[in-house]
């Protein structure tokens, strides 16, 4: 059951959100009244009315409808505290989360980041699948960036950030349009921080059918947007690991993280248009050689089948 008592005073759940107020009750419900929640309610969509439901709750209103991750960058302008999470307005918490979260933030006082698992949901909330990490652990920079060098799969509202890690890291990117706007900023943060692993569950991360990344994995402009995000991450990589007297295997990283983005496309672009159009997919981009062989072979058979 959940504590409607507890306090974690130096920590804000900021949560941007746009015209999804099911969504957003939805997640606030699944917060005790007694933390800290901060919403950034961009292009002023949530009535007075809702508001008033939330007394113990912070909405902020912008002025002007922002870009997604623009809104974002906004959320933690908001932070006033030395933690902060970030879920999306339509993503939840459990009836233990907070009393979890506030054990390992009190057990890891010294950490800049805390990454716990997640359950990925339906827009039903049927549970598709979960991540958690393996073991509970520490690792210290650049080293928590080999645990997810190739994609990142944690999820915002199962990561605990500390503001000022965020911010010496310049936040998102918003010149990011697709994607990896999200990624790089995390990858940053794993290689200027100590992070902590905590194989416990706190948080659902929500995903829907038909959803942008389904719609737009398939484009040329997708792939533009992960070499870009490949060649910006691994120069920042490169530089902090031969401080520490380290190397890493830059071709095959970027290829292999091209890779698995080319083969969700080619499925999704089969799917969606059929096989000559694949094809055409195929053929238009450039093909990763230095990725592993395992994943070449999971392009082969997304032509395939």
């Amino acid at each position: 059951m959940m504590d409607p008592e507890i306090e974690i005073k130096n920590l804000t759940v900021v949560i941007p959100t746009y015209k999804r107020l099911d969504m957003l009750k939805k997640i606030l419900d699944s917060i005790p009244r007694s933390i800290r929640v901060v919403v950034s309610d961009n292009g002023s969509s949530v009535p007075d009315s809702f508001i008033l439901e939330y007394p113990e709750f912070k909405f902020f209103k912008t002025d002007r409808l922002l870009e997604a991750l623009e809104n974002w960058n906004h959320c933690i302008d908001l932070v006033d505290t030395e933690w902060f999470t970030i879920p999306s307005d339509d993503d939840l918490y459990y009836h233990d989360s907070f009393e979890i979260i506030s054990k390992y933030m009190d057990l890891n006082e010294k950490s800049d980041l805390i990454i716990f698992g997640h359950n990925v949901i339906d827009e039903k909330d049927n549970i598709l699948s979960t991540w958690k990490p393996t073991n509970i652990f520490n690792i210290v920079p650049p080293g928590a960036y080999s645990t997810f060098k190739y994609g990142v799969d944690a999820r915002f509202p199962g990561m605990i950030f500390k503001k000022k890690l965020v911010v010496s890291n310049d936040c998102f990117d918003t010149s990011y349009k697709i994607t990896a706007g999200d990624s790089k900023l995390i990858q940053k943060c794993l290689l200027n921080g100590t992070v902590s692993f905590i194989a416990e569950v706190i948080a659902a991360y929500r995903v829907w059918p038909n959803n942008s990344t389904a719609l737009t994995m398939a484009s040329a402009a997708w792939l533009n947007e992960i070499d870009r995000w490949q060649e910006e991450i691994l120069a920042v990589a490169e530089s902090k690991y031969s401080e520490k007297g380290l190397t890493l295997s830059v071709k095959k990283i970027k290829d292999e993280v091209y890779a698995r983005n080319f083969a969700g496309g080619i499925s999704n672009k089969k799917k969606s248009a059929g096989f000559f159009s694949a094809m055409k997919f195929i053929f238009s981009n450039r093909y990763p050689y230095h990725a592993n062989l395992k994943t070449q072979l999971r392009i082969v058979l997304a032509v395939l089948k």
